[in-house]
């Protein structure tokens, strides 16, 4: 059986090493940040909407019977991102402590989805 084999000296291809790890890093952040708006969304909806409502008005039953901020509003949205994980991880008032069932990065991810939700209002 015979192997085809490409001839290097036919087919020369030079990359730049810098120019490739610019290439993957670059492929790497765009996905990354598309795999984190989505993480992002998925926690919301799967652990947080069911207070804050999905588009993070708050404006559903238990919502409303406390209180719950508008998270799209200008209050919570100019909270430091440092803030904003803080009150997910630890909780704030009738809002319970997520640090035991996220990770580090599903806080960080939720706060960029919640951040973004001042878009949808």
């Amino acid at each position: 059986m015979k192997r085809l084999v490409a001839n290097r000296a036919e087919y020369p291809v030079t990359v730049p090493f810098p120019a490739l790890a610019l290439l993957v890093a670059g492929l790497l952040m765009v996905a990354g940040g598309a795999s984190a708006d989505q993480s992002g969304a998925d926690t919301f909806n799967s652990t947080c909407a069911g207070c804050h409502g999905e588009d993070g008005s708050g404006s559903t039953a238990i919502g409303k019977a406390s209180a719950i901020p508008d998270l799209r509003s200008a209050a919570v949205q100019n909270q430091p991102d440092a803030h904003l994980a803080d009150v997910i991880a630890n909780g704030t008032g009738t809002m319970p402590p997520f640090k035991g069932s996220l990770s580090d990065d599903q806080i960080h991810a939720l706060v960029l989805y919640v951040h973004g939700l001042a878009n949808k209002k």
